[in-house]
Parts: structure tokens; C-alpha cells; sequence
């Protein structure tokens, strides 16, 4: 137990002025036990942790005010406990809502009386409203970021706190939200996140918001532009048809879709982006980087499945060439692909007089098929992980890769 504290009424943690008596973080951990056993017992809990909460706040207010934004053990203990108050209103969203709506008070820079907020207090306040509110956070954080007037720690305060927000689960959406909305003075700062973070964003979701901003006529001309160039962080040969299809013949726009083309062709490539038939050439490609020539893409509809016919030479005295069919399916990682693919490779290899089969996909096999061709030797299965082993030897880790989906 915390014996200096074991005997006094919870009234009497509110009054301290430090916590210099606490000698180990066993004490405080067990203080830390025993406000929250009496917050959950008491009689009229909700009135209490509001009431709790609210002191918490005031005590971080004076210490702040007192010892000028300095983060000293006692505002330490305070946010510590601002936070039990929190997991204990978990369950009571009217609680909650009010101590946020005092935090709110926090996130301008002046009291009613013209004095400034403490830069320590507010950036406490955002901390939990970014937490709790993060939505309706994110704007007044860009705001303060974007604010020269602010000062350098409150900027880069609101920047962590931007880059928290946009990079929990589920959360990046929040900033995207800030386009779809046209909520203009906000959409280049995230353009700018966007750019920083481009591999946190989803990728579809991402590329179909800037294309919406790209097409929006009556967006400014220098939002448009920032949309278009971000898109060669997402975008592919498919984006830039679409994007042709702009009438307008502004040079500035123009010059936005030319950097644009550069960017998707010096990054990386998402395989899962490419169109089926070029798949089919992009393993063509990495087939002769392996040793096989002869190489060709079937172009018949009748070819009875085979994709990419192949040859190979016999190790030894013997090299004479021998046929290979090669079979490619790219699919989303999470569509494994089944026997009845690998029986009807068998059935091409003997359709074609072929002496080996290759089956080479962006996704995983089913058990039953795997099991299958290990019975079966002239049979190779190739998976995503796999193919992007081979791509990496083949073109070095940063040409292709294959997305998550």
C-alpha cells in the first residue's frame, strides 16, 4: 500500500503541491490503484470522475501558468491522472463529452481577459482532443501548424499531433475527409502530408480523391496542379488516360501531367496495378532475365489457357532446348488460387507437347493445390512471395513490388 496516502480522504490528493513524498514508481502506481478503486466505487460515480477531471485540469492549468510551459513531475501526475479520469468515463459519453468541452477552452491562445494560454497546457488539451475528437481536432491542429504567430514548439506540436492522427488505423481518412469536403484553406497542408506519408495511404482510396480534385474545374488552378502531381505517387497508365481526357489546354496543368508521368515511372511498381496483359509481358521480362529465351506472349484467345511460352536447355552433354508453359494469373493477395488452375496447366502442357509447367502468381496457393503439384514434378508454383523474390534478383528491390491490395 501507499502509506503516506493509505489513510487520507481522496479530497486530500486534489491538495497536493508535489509529489516529492512518493519514493518509487511502486508508489505511485499503487496511488494510481487507489484513485481509480474510488472513482469506481463511489456512490455517485459520474458526478465524481467529472469532478476529479475538472480538478485535474485546474491543477494543470496553475502549474503551467506558474512555471511557464516547464513539464515538472507534478503536471506529469496530473496528465497521468486526466487520463484515469478518462478510462473510467469510458463508459459514460456524457461525462466525457464534458471534460473534452473543457479541454476545448484550451485550444485557442488567449484567456476571455487577452492573456495567452500557456503553450504547455494547450498542447495537453490537444493531445487528449486529438485522442478522443480527432475529426473534429484535425482542422484547428493544421491551423496551428500553419500559423506563423504560433510559437515553434505549439507548430510542431500540432505536426505530431497531424502525423498521429493520420497515421492510426483508420484515421488517415480524416485528412482525405478535408478534401472531399473542399475545405480549401486546409487542402495543400495535407497534400503535403499526403506527400510525406504517401505508403500509410490507401492506394485506391488516395488516387480516386486527388483525381476528383484533379477534374474539379472550380478548384483553384494551384490545387489542381498539387493533386495531379501527387497522383504519381499513386497513379498508373490508367490515371493518366483519365486524366488526358482534361479539355482545357492550360500549360500549367499540362506541365503538373508531365511531372506526374515522371514520378510513376521512376518509382517503384505496384504489380497488382498492372493491367492482365501486361502482367503477362512483365514476366516475359523477367523470364530472360532468368536464363530462358525464346520467349514469347501468346496473343491467340485459343491458346488454351498458356500465357507465355518458354524455353530452357538441358544441363549437361545434352542441351537441347525443351518447351515450358508458363501460366500467369495476377491476383488480389487474399484470392488464393486453386487445384482446378493447376489441373488445367497439366492439360496445356500435354495440349502443347511441352516438357514443364510454370504457374506464377501475385497471391497464394490453396493447400489442395500445392499438395497436388508435389506429386507432380514437372509442375513449378511460383506465389507472390515467391515471384517477388524473383523480381527483387532479377530488377533490384526498388523497381517492382507487389501490394497488400
Amino acid at each position: 500500500m501507499l502509506k503516506k496516502y493509505e489513510t487520507l480522504p481522496i479530497d486530500s490528493i486534489f491538495q497536493l503541491k508535489s509529489i516529492e513524498q512518493i519514493n518509487s514508481i511502486g508508489d505511485l502506481f499503487d496511488l494510481q490503484m487507489e484513485i481509480i478503486k474510488h472513482l469506481e466505487q463511489a456512490p455517485n460515480k459520474e458526478a465524481c470522475i467529472k469532478s476529479f477531471a475538472f480538478e485535474m485540469i485546474q491543477q494543470l492549468e496553475q502549474h503551467f501558468k506558474n512555471h511557464q510551459d516547464k513539464h515538472n513531475q507534478d503536471a506529469v501526475l496530473s496528465r497521468d491522472l486526466l487520463q484515469i479520469a478518462f478510462d473510467c468515463a469510458k463508459d459514460h459519453d456524457t461525462i466525457t463529452r464534458e471534460i473534452l468541452e473543457k479541454l476545448e477552452t484550451y485550444r485557442t491562445k488567449n484567456y476571455p481577459d487577452g492573456l495567452n494560454y500557456p503553450d504547455g497546457l494547450r498542447q495537453l488539451a490537444l493531445l487528449f482532443l486529438a485522442e478522443h475528437h480527432p475529426q473534429q481536432t484535425i482542422n484547428h491542429l493544421i491551423d496551428i501548424a500553419r500559423d506563423p504567430t504560433e510559437s515553434s514548439s505549439m507548430r510542431n506540436a500540432a505536426l505530431q499531433r497531424i502525423q498521429h492522427i493520420s497515421a492510426a488505423n483508420g484515421t488517415r481518412s480524416l485528412l482525405l475527409d478535408i478534401i472531399r469536403r473542399n475545405e480549401t484553406a486546409h487542402i495543400a497542408d495535407v497534400i503535403t502530408l499526403i506527400e510525406k506519408q504517401h505508403r500509410q495511404f490507401d492506394c485506391q482510396e488516395t488516387k480516386a480523391v486527388l483525381e476528383d480534385l484533379a477534374h474539379h474545374t472550380e478548384a483553384s488552378s494551384t490545387l489542381r496542379c498539387r493533386a495531379i502531381k501527387a497522383l504519381g505517387l499513386f497513379g498508373d497508365l490508367n490515371t493518366l488516360e483519365r486524366l488526358y481526357l482534361l479539355s482545357e489546354n492550360d500549360a500549367v496543368i499540362q506541365n503538373s501531367i508531365l511531372e506526374m508521368v515522371r514520378l510513376i515511372l521512376t518509382r517503384p511498381l505496384d504489380v497488382l496495378t498492372i493491367r492482365p496483359e501486361n502482367f503477362e509481358h512483365l514476366i516475359k521480362k523477367l523470364l530472360l532475365q532468368l536464363g530462358y529465351y525464346d520467349v514469347t506472349v501468346t496473343r491467340s484467345s485459343g491458346d488454351g489457357g498458356v500465357d507465355v511460352i518458354a524455353y530452357k536447355k538441358h544441363h549437361g552433354i545434352h542441351n537441347k532446348p525443351y518447351k515450358i508453359i508458363v501460366q500467369c494469373k495476377r491476383y488480389a493477395p487474399a484470392n488464393k488460387v486453386d487445384l482446378n488452375v493447376v489441373e488445367k496447366l497439366i492439360e496445356a502442357i500435354q495440349t502443347h507437347q511441352a516438357k514443364e509447367g510454370l504457374l506464377i502468381i501475385t497471391s497464394t496457393f490453396s493447400e489442395r493445390a500445392t499438395i497436388f503439384a508435389q506429386h507432380h514434378q514437372y509442375i513449378e508454383l511460383v506465389d507472390g512471395a515467391a515471384l517477388q523474390g524473383l523480381l527483387n534478383q532479377a530488377f533490384g528491390e526498388d523497381r517492382y513490388y507487389i501490394s497488400s491490395g
